[in-house]
C-alpha cells in the first residue's frame, strides 16, 4: 500500500515513462513555442522542458494530474481541440485516482497530454497570465511528482537544476560582458545616430551624411562586439536569448540603414534650390528626385529596423533609446517623403514643361471669412522654366467689374457649397442663378481652402480669360513671414516702409488712418512692392524656407489649392492645403466667423471656445456642450466707418458676424446670453454645419451654448480640432471623459494649426 501510494516506478515502467516523455519531447516540437525566438534552442528548451515534466509527473498524485489539466482546459478554452486534449488528460488523471492504480506511465501519459496542450497555448508577452499560468502548472506537475520520488533521486534532479541555473548564470555574465565591451561603441552610434537624423530633419545634409557614416561605423562594431563568443550561451536562455538577438538585429540593421542613408545623403545638396532674381534651378530640383527617393527609402528602412524591435523582453533603458530613435527615423523619413515629392512633381509646377500661372490672393482678418479674411488685392504670378514674373495684379474691384462685364458666371461645386454660399452670391451651378460679380468679395468664406482656390480659379478664368493652375492666400500674417526672409518693403510714393515687425500693425490698424482712395491705391502699392521683392530677392535654401514660412503655412496664414491631384497632394503633404480634415469617424470641431457688418471690425474682435463632452468609447455615444464666448473690443470713435461701421445701420461700433460650428455631431438645444436661439443646420465638406448670426454692441460680450450629441466611431476617443486663423486667435480649452470619467482629450491654451486630441496627448497629424 505505501508503494502503491507514492506510486512508485519499477525498472520496467522506468522504460515505458521515458517512452512516453521521449514521445512528448518530440510531439512538442511541432507545437511552435518559442521561449528564446530562435529555431534550434526553441527546439532543444522545448523538448527538454517537456520530457523532464512528463518524467518528473509519472508519479505524480492522480489530483495533480486533475488540476494541471483543468488549468490548460480553461486556459485553451477558445480551441475546442485543445479542450478535448485536456479532458483526455482529465480523464486519466480521474480514472487513476479511481481505480487507486499507479500505472507510471498513464501518469506521464497524462502530463504529456498537459504539457502539448500548454505548449500550444497562445502565450502572450512576459508576465502576462497565460504564461505564469502555464508554467504554473508544469511547476505543479514536477513539484508533485517529485515529491513522491526517492531523496536519491530528488537529489539527483536538484543537482541538475542546479547545473541549469548555474548555465543561465554563466549566460548572464556573458551577455553582461558583451553589453560592457560593446557599450562604449552603442553609445556613440546611438549619439551619432541621433545626431545625424536631427541634422537630416532640420535640412542639413552634409552633416547628417558624416553623422550617419560615423554611426553605421560605431554601430556595426557594437553588434560585433555584443553578438561574440561570451553571449553565445544567452542563446538557450529566455529572456537573455530575446535581449541578445533583438539589441543584435537592430543594432545590424540600424547600421546598414544608417550607411545607405549617408550615401543617398551625400548626393543632396539643397542649397542649390534657392531662388535667386526671380529664378529656381528647375534641371537641379529634378536632379535631385533620384537621391531623395533613396533617401526616403532607405530612412524608412531605418525606421522599420528600429521600429521592428518588438519583443516585450527588451530591458527598459534599450526600448527607450530604440523608441527615441525610432521616432526622429520616422520623421526624417516622412520629411524625406515630402522632398522626394517635391522634386517629383516641382519641376512641372516651376514650369518646366510650359508656362505655369497662379492667382495670389492678399486677405485681410480684419473682414473675417472662414479662410483667412476678405481678399483685397491679388496678383497674378506666370513660371516659366522656374524663372517668376509677376504679368497683373489689381484690387478685387478690377474681378469684379471684369466679371460683370463679361457676362453671366457661374461655378461647378458640390451641392452642399452652392447651398451654403449660394445665398451670399454663388449661385446655384446653373444658368437660372449665376454668380454675382460681388461673391469675389465673399469667395473666401468657406473653411476649407480647396473648395476657396477652386472657386477663385473658376472665376478668375471667367473674369480674365486666362486659366491659373493654382492659388494662393497670404493674410498679413504670411507677409510678415515673407518679408523676414525678403527684408522691408519700400513704398516711395506713400512714404512707408513696412518690415516683418510692422506689416501687420500697418495692414491691420495703420493703413485706415489713410483717405480710403489714398489707401486703396498704397494697399496696391504694397501688393506690387511685396510680389516683386520676392521675385528679386536671394531666398535662403528650402530648410530656412521650411523654418520661416512653415508656422505661417501650417496656421492658415499661407495657404495653397493645386488644380492637379498629385500637386494638390503634395499640398497636402506640406500642410499648406488648409483644407478641413477627415474625420473618419472621429469627433471634430471648428468655429468660423464670416463678417457680416460689411467692415473692418474683426481686427478688435476676440473669441474663446470651451467644448466639455462625456464619451462612451465602447459604443461611440457622446453629449457635449460647446461654450463660444464673443467679445467685442471696437471703440466708437478714433477710425472710418468702414473700418468700425456696418452696412445694416446699426450702431457705431456694433459686430454682427455669421458664427458657425463644424461638428460630426447634432445640435439639440442652443441658448445665447441664457436665452433660447435656434440654429440653421447644413453640411460642407462631410461636416455638419449650426449656424446663427449674433449682433454685438460695443464692449458687448455674448456667449453661445449649444448641446450636441451623436455616435462617433467605438473604439479609442479622438477630436479633430481645425483653429480659424484670425486676426486674435484666442483660447481653446477641451476636456472629454470616456464612459469610466477618464480624460482621453484635453487642452486649455491657444491652439493655431489642425490638430488631434486623445489620451495620447496632442498630434498634429490629423
Amino acid at each position: 500500500m505505501s508503494s502503491r501510494r507514492r506510486n512508485a516506478i519499477t525498472p520496467r515502467d522506468a522504460a515505458l515513462v521515458g517512452a512516453v516523455a521521449c514521445t512528448g519531447a518530440v510531439v512538442a516540437l511541432f507545437a511552435g513555442c518559442s521561449p528564446t525566438g530562435s529555431a534550434v534552442p526553441d527546439g532543444v528548451l522545448t523538448a527538454s522542458f517537456v520530457a523532464f515534466v512528463t518524467w518528473a509527473a509519472a508519479s505524480a498524485p492522480w489530483w495533480a494530474l486533475v488540476g494541471a489539466a483543468g488549468a490548460v482546459a480553461v486556459l485553451s478554452i477558445s480551441s475546442p481541440w485543445l479542450v478535448a486534449l485536456a479532458a483526455i488528460a482529465i480523464a486519466i488523471g480521474a480514472g487513476l485516482g479511481l481505480e487507486r492504480n499507479s500505472l507510471p506511465f498513464a501518469r506521464a501519459a497524462s502530463a504529456a497530454i498537459t504539457m502539448h496542450v500548454a505548449v500550444r497555448l497562445d502565450w502572450e508577452p512576459f508576465f502576462a497570465s497565460r504564461g505564469l499560468m502555464a508554467a504554473g502548472v508544469a511547476a505543479l506537475l514536477g513539484v508533485a511528482g517529485l515529491s513522491r520520488r526517492s531523496r536519491v533521486t530528488r537529489r539527483k534532479v536538484t543537482r541538475g537544476l542546479l547545473a541549469v541555473g548555474a548555465f543561465a548564470l554563466v549566460a548572464l555574465i556573458g551577455l553582461g560582458v558583451g553589453g560592457g565591451v560593446a557599450h562604449s561603441n552603442a553609445t556613440r552610434g546611438y549619439e551619432r545616430l541621433v545626431e545625424g537624423l536631427s541634422h537630416a530633419r532640420n535640412g542639413d545634409p552634409i552633416a547628417a551624411s558624416a553623422s550617419l557614416r560615423l554611426a553605421a561605423t560605431q554601430l556595426r562594431t557594437a553588434e560585433r562586439r555584443w553578438t561574440a563568443l561570451w553571449s553565445q550561451p544567452a542563446r538557450l536562455v529566455p529572456v537573455l536569448a530575446q535581449n541578445r538577438s533583438a539589441i543584435g538585429e537592430v543594432l545590424d540593421r540600424a547600421a546598414a540603414a544608417a550607411d545607405a542613408a549617408a550615401d543617398a545623403l551625400g548626393l543632396i545638396d539643397l542649397d542649390q534650390l534657392r531662388v535667386v532674381g526671380g529664378v529656381v534651378d528647375v534641371e537641379a530640383l529634378a536632379l535631385l528626385a533620384r537621391p531623395l527617393s533613396d533617401l526616403e527609402r532607405t530612412a524608412t528602412q531605418l525606421a522599420d529596423a528600429l521600429g521592428s524591435v518588438d519583443t516585450p523582453w527588451l530591458f527598459g533603458p534599450v526600448r527607450d533609446r530604440v523608441d527615441t530613435a525610432h521616432e526622429l527615423a520616422v520623421e526624417v523619413a516622412r520629411q524625406a517623403h515630402t522632398t522626394s515629392t517635391v522634386a517629383t512633381v516641382g519641376p512641372a509646377m516651376l514650369g518646366n514643361d510650359g508656362a505655369r500661372r497662379y492667382l495670389v490672393a492678399f486677405t485681410s482678418p480684419g473682414e473675417a471669412r472662414g479662410t483667412s479674411g476678405l481678399m483685397g488685392n491679388w496678383a497674378e504670378i506666370t513660371v516659366t522654366k522656374g524663372a517668376l514674373q509677376l504679368t497683373a495684379s489689381g484690387r478685387t474691384s478690377v474681378l469684379i467689374d471684369a466679371l460683370r462685364a463679361n457676362g453671366e458666371a457661374s461655378l461647378t461645386a458640390s451641392p452642399d457649397y452652392f447651398s451654403r454660399y449660394g445665398p451670399f452670391g454663388a449661385g446655384d451651378g446653373t444658368a437660372a442663378t449665376p454668380v454675382q460679380p460681388k461673391f469675389w468679395s465673399n469667395i473666401t468664406m468657406s473653411p476649407d481652402m480647396p473648395s476657396v482656390g477652386s472657386a477663385m480659379a473658376q472665376l478668375y478664368d471667367q473674369a480674365t480669360d486666362r486659366r491659373v493652375d493654382g492659388v494662393i492666400v497670404i493674410d498679413p500674417e504670411g507677409l510678415a513671414a515673407l518679408l523676414e526672409l525678403t527684408g522691408p518693403v519700400t513704398v516711395p510714393d506713400a512714404g512707408i516702409t513696412l518690415t516683418s515687425v510692422t506689416v501687420q500693425q500697418y495692414l491691420l490698424f495703420d493703413q485706415y488712418t489713410r483717405a480710403e482712395a489714398d489707401r486703396e491705391d498704397v494697399l496696391e502699392a504694397v501688393t506690387k512692392a511685396t510680389v516683386a521683392r520676392v521675385l528679386s530677392a536671394a531666398l535662403p535654401g528650402p530648410s530656412v524656407l521650411a523654418r520661416e514660412l512653415g508656422p505661417a503655412a501650417l496656421e492658415g496664414h499661407i495657404s495653397m489649392w493645386a488644380e492637379r491631384a498629385d500637386e494638390e497632394a503634395l499640398m497636402v503633404l506640406t500642410g499648406t492645403d488648409a483644407s478641413m480634415p477627415q474625420l473618419n469617424g472621429r469627433d471634430g470641431l471648428a468655429v468660423v466667423n464670416n463678417n457680416a457688418s460689411g467692415s473692418k471690425i474683426d481686427t478688435f474682435l476676440r473669441r474663446s471656445v470651451r467644448y466639455t463632452a462625456g464619451v462612451n468609447e465602447r459604443t461611440g455615444q457622446i453629449q457635449a456642450t460647446l461654450t463660444i464666448t464673443l467679445e467685442n473690443t471696437a471703440p466708437t470713435t478714433g477710425y472710418p466707418e468702414y473700418v468700425i461701421g456696418n452696412v445694416i445701420d446699426l450702431p457705431i461700433g456694433t459686430n454682427r458676424t455669421l458664427l458657425s460650428v463644424y461638428t460630426p455631431l447634432a445640435f439639440t438645444s442652443a441658448t445665447l446670453d441664457g436665452q433660447p436661439v435656434g440654429l440653421t443646420t447644413g453640411s460642407e465638406s462631410g461636416w455638419q454645419v449650426h449656424s446663427a448670426v449674433i449682433t454685438l454692441a460695443p464692449a458687448q460680450t455674448s456667449t453661445l451654448v449649444v448641446s450636441l450629441d451623436g455616435s462617433l466611431r467605438p473604439g479609442d476617443y479622438a477630436l479633430v480640432y481645425r483653429p480659424q486663423a484670425l486676426a486674435s486667435p484666442g483660447q481653446f480649452f477641451a476636456e472629454v471623459t470616456n464612459q469610466n470619467g477618464t480624460t482621453v482629450a484635453g487642452y486649455a491654451g491657444t491652439l493655431r494649426r489642425r490638430s488631434v486630441l486623445s489620451s495620447d496627448g496632442l498630434s498634429s497629424r490629423v
